[in-house]
């Protein structure tokens, strides 16, 4: 409630409360008067009192990038920032995610899906409103065993029609830089991609320009990817943190409960 609702609504209290006719013959309109000053003047200070707390809030609150609108400079200090491990005792794969990017899992049957040939399962989500971001934990499935050459090509392949079945496209909409390494002792295919994203927030219909950076783990008959993606006007400050998230992902199938 804003100060000024404050004393308007105790002066129309004690206005009204001086206009009532006085029953009990020991209160006269005097006194009436003078608690209804006093009334006031309470009401006043509490008003002043509010804006001066709401003052010292904002002075405190740090200015943050909100959808990509620049107020002030979104900046993280990513050599102090602190990380929380993240691990899955069913696939025996585990992670390290900035604080304050809340971990969502969900079973296997709901985020289940055909596409390029493979089966695809949703493991993990950390999400993040400021900045907008989102690190995402993929499982993929495959009906026989490939070596790591053929998962490289069947995720490098082209994009085909519709986008829906394209394992190229789980990298971004747009067009795909690949790059060949290693991670946790593994051969790895790191990706940089683009591509339009409506931020799963209520009331949020705004599709925005994202940046990805993922990197593609594989063994046998089943692969891990993890990517991380924020909008693209923010990315370069979460940068950092996302290399260090996506160089921490480790899998250690002889751990897994599920072969």
């Amino acid at each position: 409630m804003a100060a000024g609702s404050w004393y308007t609504g105790a002066a129309r209290i004690a206005l009204e409360a001086a206009q009532r006719p006085v029953r009990n013959s020991s209160i006269n309109s005097s006194q009436v008067l003078h608690w209804a000053a006093r009334l006031i003047f309470m009401a006043a200070i509490a008003g002043a009192l509010l804006n001066f707390h709401r003052g010292r809030s904002a002075a405190k609150t740090p200015r943050r990038v909100v959808s990509g609108k620049q107020d002030g400079a979104l900046q993280f200090d990513w050599a102090s920032h602190a990380f929380q491990p993240w691990r899955s005792q069913v696939w025996g794969v585990s992670l390290q995610a900035p604080e304050g990017w809340a971990p969502s899992e969900v079973f296997d049957r709901f985020t289940k899906r055909p596409i390029g040939g493979l089966t695809a399962y949703d493991v993990v989500a950390l999400r993040s409103a400021k900045p907008r971001s989102v690190i995402a934990l993929v499982r993929y499935e495959s009906p026989q065993p490939l070596s790591w050459e053929e998962w490289q090509a069947a995720f490098r392949a082209p994009a085909p029609e519709p986008l829906t079945n394209s394992l190229r496209a789980e990298f971004g909409a747009g067009e795909v830089e690949f790059t060949s390494g290693q991670l946790q002792g593994r051969p790895a295919l790191f990706a940089n991609a683009d591509g339009g994203v409506t931020f799963p927030m209520r009331g949020n219909y705004q599709v925005d320009m994202w940046r990805f950076r993922s990197v593609l783990i594989a063994d046998g008959q089943r692969a891990f990817r993890l990517t991380c993606g924020a909008d693209a006007r923010q990315f370069d400050a979460v940068a950092a943190g996302f290399e260090k998230t996506l160089q921490s992902l480790s899998w250690q199938p002889e751990t897994a409960l599920k072969p």
